[in-house]
């Protein structure tokens, strides 16, 4: 029940979704390895990068950085690094996604957080930078469309929940 006193926006977050997103989202949601042989719409990848960047992160965070790569030989400077097993379908892929994470994230902190001084408390401390940073990223990444990520720790493969809303 809707109190008329509260925010829409908290009205939202106890709204439940529907059985169908959740299915979409979740219970019927895939890893996939192989795609259609179609170029992606820049304005689709676009909507895609605009949902994945407002995923939450404690303060405001967002170090996320992401690189789209479109271009057979975009992906081919990328091959040498990847997994054995993902070079084909890396290749085959119509677009691959590096999201990496920005080691000096906490240097924006005054401005997308500015109620506190976060960013104090990580000047100077490599090991809380690190450990935010891929908390952070890893939110992003379960975000974001089924490819591998890498980064200087991990890399993941993903069922996406913006691309599926998207309808990837």
């Amino acid at each position: 029940m809707h109190n008329p006193s509260e925010s829409p926006s908290l009205t939202a977050i106890k709204s439940p979704i529907s059985q169908e997103a959740l299915d979409q989202l979740f219970r019927e949601a895939r890893t996939h390895s192989t795609w259609l042989p179609e170029p992606v719409p820049v304005e689709l990848l676009r909507k895609a990068y605009e949902l994945a960047r407002l995923g939450p992160t404690s303060a405001n965070g967002s170090p996320a950085r992401f690189v789209f790569l479109t271009t057979p030989g975009a992906k081919a400077r990328l091959k040498p690094v990847l997994a054995p097993g993902n070079v084909d379908k890396t290749m085959a892929a119509p677009i691959t996604v590096i999201i990496a994470w920005d080691t000096e994230f906490h240097e924006h902190l005054p401005r997308l957080f500015p109620h506190a001084d976060v960013r104090s408390y990580f000047v100077g401390n490599k090991p809380l930078i690190e450990e935010n940073a891929l908390r952070k990223w890893e939110m992003i990444c379960v975000k974001f469309p089924s490819s591998t990520k890498v980064s200087p720790h991990t890399a993941c493969s993903n069922s996406s929940l913006v691309t599926r809303r998207l309808g990837f």
